[in-house]
This record gives C-alpha cells, sequence and structure tokens, in this order.
C-alpha cells in the first residue's frame, strides 16, 4: 500500500532521504509536464524537473501542511521553469527554440516531430493537461489534484486539447508514450542528489 504523502515527508525530514524518492515517483509526470509545457524543450524539462525536486527537498521543512505538498511542488516546479526562461532568454530566441522543439528536443526524446510541433502550439493550460493524460498516462483524478483544479475543469481542457489535436494525433502520442516517459531511474537520481544535498548542509552545520 502507498504510504500517504504526509508519512514520507515525515520519514524525509527526520533524515531519511530515501523516503523521498516515492514522492518524486508520485509526482515526475505532473512536475515534467509544467516544465515541458514552460520551456517546450524535453531535455531541458527533464533537468528542470530535477532542479524542482531537490529544491522541494532543500525546502523541505518550510511546507506547513503535508496534505499541500501537491500544488506546493507545482509551485516550486513553476518556479523553476521560469528561471530558466529567463537564465536563457539572455543567450537565446525563445521564439527559435519553440520552433525547433520538434526538430531538436523531440528528437532526443523520441517524440514524433508532428505531435511535438501541435502540442508546442497549444495554449498553455490546455498543453500542460495533454501531456500530463495523453503522453504522460497521468489519470484525470491525479492530474486535476496536481494542477489544483476541479475535475470538470480538467476534462473541458482535454476536450478542447483532443479537439485540437485530433483524434490521429493522440492516437501516435499514445503509441510514443513509451519514449516520451522519464529514464527509469529519475527519482533514484534525485534522491542521489538530495543525498549529497544533505550531507552538504549537515559539513556545513559540523
Amino acid at each position: 500500500m502507498d504510504r500517504p504523502d504526509a508519512t514520507l515527508i515525515q520519514a524525509a525530514l527526520a533524515g531519511t532521504v530515501e523516503a523521498f524518492g516515492p514522492l518524486v515517483t508520485r509526482y515526475q509526470a505532473g512536475v515534467y509536464a509544467l516544465a515541458l509545457s514552460m520551456v517546450r524543450d524535453p531535455a531541458s524539462a527533464e533537468d528542470v524537473t530535477q532542479e524542482a525536486f531537490l529544491a522541494a527537498y532543500k525546502r523541505l521543512s518550510e511546507l506547513r501542511d503535508p496534505a499541500l505538498f501537491a500544488p506546493w511542488l507545482r509551485r516550486i516546479a513553476a518556479n523553476a521553469a521560469r528561471t530558466w526562461l529567463r537564465r536563457h532568454a539572455r543567450g537565446e530566441v525563445l521564439g527559435d527554440m519553440n520552433q525547433n522543439l520538434a526538430a531538436e528536443g523531440a528528437d532526443r526524446r523520441g517524440l514524433h516531430g508532428e505531435i511535438a510541433e501541435i502540442l508546442a502550439s497549444l495554449p498553455e493550460k490546455k498543453r500542460q493537461v495533454a501531456i500530463l493524460c495523453y503522453l504522460d498516462g497521468v489519470s484525470r483524478k491525479e492530474a486535476a489534484r496536481f494542477l489544483g483544479v476541479p475535475e470538470a475543469t480538467l476534462r473541458k481542457r482535454l476536450h478542447d486539447a483532443k479537439r485540437l489535436l485530433q483524434k490521429r494525433i493522440v492516437e501516435v502520442a499514445e503509441k510514443n508514450l513509451e519514449e516520451h516517459l522519464l529514464p527509469r531511474h529519475f527519482a533514484s537520481r534525485c534522491v542521489c542528489a538530495c543525498r549529497r544535498a544533505l550531507a552538504a548542509k549537515r559539513k556545513g552545520v559540523m
């Protein structure tokens, strides 16, 4: 049986870094979808996702109500994506990056170019739910919970997104699900980063 967020958070705060792993596994699809919808580059979205989880781990003691972990994490992820955009806006033209999504980022992650191009053209909120539910395979209930919206709102966004994507594109997206997912050991990688951060913090205290 899956342990509640609160139990995992309490264990992580007590120094059991491994307890943070299930939280990463539970929410990585949502965070990645949010990051991808904002930075529009799969490889960069993966980096932003890891940065978001590392930031969440470091700031875990600031979370007053464990029941609000999902929306709290969503805000951290959005801020991480905005930071990435500001950092890269200094040396890159974001418009060019968006146009190259299919040709560059999509190829790196195995996404079909046509899907990536159409996803990039969707409004941000519709793009988020399309990536979450169609590509990452997150249930509507979990997607609504992560995004902090009623299921009815999510269903409406999905309906609009599906209409824009069209049935043919949705079918291709589902076939590419395996290639689009984050690496199998992504959660372990995040836990290792958290462990290093904890060790560095303890060393600093000593």
